[in-house]
């Protein structure tokens, strides 16, 4: 979300006077909506409330005036918001992470729009970007989701240009219900539980127990425990992480063999591999000289020179 370019509150009517169309063009701008700003500004030039906050802006002691910045903040959000009530196909929130999947989404797989192989479950206790909260956080309950490009978090169904979903008539939830450029619209996914893998496969799918087993060998806050580093720069067990990450990987091969599924869908079935998940503690997975396989700290990258 777009930050006042200066931060303080405005000194005196004048500057006020000045800032809040330039902080409302930058919203605009941020939200990509197709009004003009110039247009915009002369609308809320004649909301007399809007404008009693900035005519009796130097006669506020210091408090107030934060809370009237606040204020005039959220009127000029509310207003861009407000020119924007559709989607423009920009390509923003697809830049932005994937969906999750929610019930609502069963005829979109149903019909064969959303395969499998384009699915990734993120397990209970795994750490991943949170678009609400704009940070990694542990995420707290199982769900199922379209798969990002690898080099970032972009959706794998955005297409080339960049710009626009490739399957846009038949995108899931929460893409229909996100506004990209109204974060408030989180709170109603908030009420919702996201589809898991019981709910897609069924529990009587003869997958589930190898799942289930799979989850109790190789939990996220169990091998997240077992690679936290002790006072002498060490992992704490080692080798309880390094049976979970080969434990991981054979229960991969296993279903492959055993069941006939596709590499593809398993990361779906099975989540991201853990030999993937330590590199974000700092370990991977490697051979040593007679090639059996060992954990091995990665090295910090180099810090960027500056010119």
């Amino acid at each position: 979300m777009i930050k006042d370019d200066i931060g303080s509150l405005p000194a005196d009517q004048n500057e006020l006077e000045t800032r809040w169309p330039r902080l409302l063009a930058g919203i605009m701008s941020e939200i990509r909506s197709p009004a003009d700003p110039a247009d915009l500004t002369a609308t809320i030039g004649r909301d007399d409330r809007f404008m009693a906050l900035v005519r009796g802006w130097d006669n506020m002691p210091t408090t107030a005036q934060a809370n009237a910045w606040n204020m005039i903040q959220d009127r000029l959000w509310e207003a861009a918001r407000q020119t924007r009530p559709f989607c423009v196909r920009c390509g923003e929130c697809c830049r932005r992470g994937s969906p999750v999947l929610y019930d609502q989404d069963r005829p979109t797989l149903a019909a064969g729009a959303v395969k499998r192989q384009d699915l990734v479950t993120l397990r209970q206790g795994e750490r991943a970007f949170s678009n609400r909260e704009q940070k990694i956080v542990v995420v707290e309950k199982e769900q199922v989701k379209l798969k990002e490009a690898p080099d970032g978090r972009t959706c794998i169904f955005l297409g080339p240009g960049k710009d626009a979903c490739l399957i846009y008539p038949d995108r899931p939830f929460q893409c229909r219900i996100m506004d990209c450029w109204d974060p408030s619209r989180f709170q109603t996914l908030l009420s919702l539980d996201p589809l898991t893998r019981t709910d897609l496969l069924g529990q009587n799918n003869p997958l589930i127990p190898v799942i289930e087993e799979h989850d109790r060998r190789c939990g996220l806050e169990t091998l997240e425990a077992a690679l936290k580093e002790t006072g002498e720069q060490k992992p704490a067990d080692p080798d309880k992480a390094m049976d979970a990450v080969l434990f991981d990987l054979h229960v991969r091969r296993f279903v492959e063999e055993k069941f006939g599924v596709e590499p593809e869908e398993m990361d779906f079935l099975f989540g991201r591999p853990l030999a993937l998940i330590i590199q974000g503690f700092g370990f991977a997975l490697d051979q040593d000289q007679d090639g059996k396989p060992r954990l091995t700290r990665l090295k910090p990258p180099k810090p960027s020179r500056k010119p």
